[in-house]
C-alpha cells in the first residue's frame, strides 16, 4: 500500500502531506532525480 500511495503522489505531483512515507520536499527531490526511492 505504501508504494501505491507514493506512486499516486508522484504521478499527480501532490504538494501536501506525507504520502508513501515521503514528505513534500523528499518527493520533489525524487521527481527531480536527486533521490532514488528505496524499496
Amino acid at each position: 500500500m505504501r508504494g501505491e500511495c507514493l506512486e499516486w503522489a508522484l504521478s499527480t505531483k501532490e504538494p501536501h502531506g506525507v504520502w508513501g512515507g515521503y514528505a513534500e520536499g523528499e518527493r520533489k527531490q525524487i521527481l527531480q532525480g536527486k533521490v532514488k526511492i528505496s524499496a
